[in-house]
């Protein structure tokens, strides 16, 4: 939806929201892997979790009421709501072992993964009347504020389907941690990236996973646009 009020109802080219989009992912292709590591010594992976993703909740509801004139301002809160989203998944990834081990660890993987394609539909649909007023034709007696409609209730909605991990996965560490510095958990990326040597295919398959990824997300937030125009 924020692409679409920006080109649509803004009248803006595009750019304006893939080049913020890709600076957000370049400063998390420089810290995330900083963050993977030290989210493997860390005892509060919730915590971490939590403040980033309530980061971005605050981020993304308080597009509703920033001024179309500001379109600048709209653009930093959206880059604060993504680079937030992106940080917290080193850390909500890391809980896989607190909730499951070994082989079942891949099962509980796919099936998060799998239910988190489910709820990106079953939000789109959650939000839609607050868009449109209905729902596939359907007047539900509420007003559709547009476009710029569905920042609130998608913050209100993140928020709340995140608080069962807060409440109910236990972190269990799977060994003592240890206390590690930012300059440290560089050195245990690099020294991830050299033991890959061990493993052939494993570098090149990083590498092509990261640009395949880059491009399916960039198919992705286009051909929702284009589809509709």
């Amino acid at each position: 939806y924020l692409k679409r009020y920006l080109v649509e109802d803004l009248k803006l080219d595009d750019r304006y929201f893939d080049i913020p989009f890709a600076i957000s992912m370049a400063i998390a292709a420089v810290l995330l892997p900083a963050l993977g590591a030290l989210s493997d010594h860390s005892t509060k992976k919730k915590l971490f979790v939590m403040l980033f993703t309530l980061t971005c909740c605050i981020a993304v509801g308080l597009l509703s009421v920033v001024p179309a004139s500001l379109v600048f301002l709209t653009l930093v809160l959206f880059m604060i709501a993504q680079f937030s989203y992106e940080a917290a998944m080193p850390f909500y990834n890391a809980l896989l072992y607190s909730v499951s081990e070994g082989k079942q660890a891949r099962y509980v993987s796919g099936i998060g993964g799998s239910l988190g394609y489910v709820g990106s539909i079953v939000g789109m649909l959650l939000v839609l009347p607050f868009v449109a007023g209905s729902m596939f034709g359907l007047d539900l007696g509420i007003a559709g504020w547009g476009k710029a409609g569905s920042f609130v209730p998608t913050a209100i909605l993140f928020f709340l389907f995140s608080i069962p991990l807060y409440l109910w996965v236990h972190e269990s560490p799977r060994h003592l941690p240890k206390k590690v510095s930012i300059g440290g958990a560089y050195r245990d990326v690099w020294d991830g990236l050299r033991q890959t040597r061990k493993y052939p295919g494993v570098l090149r398959f990083l590498v092509a996973d990261y640009f395949i990824e880059d491009a399916v997300t960039t198919v992705i937030m286009n051909i929702g646009l284009y589809c509709s125009i």
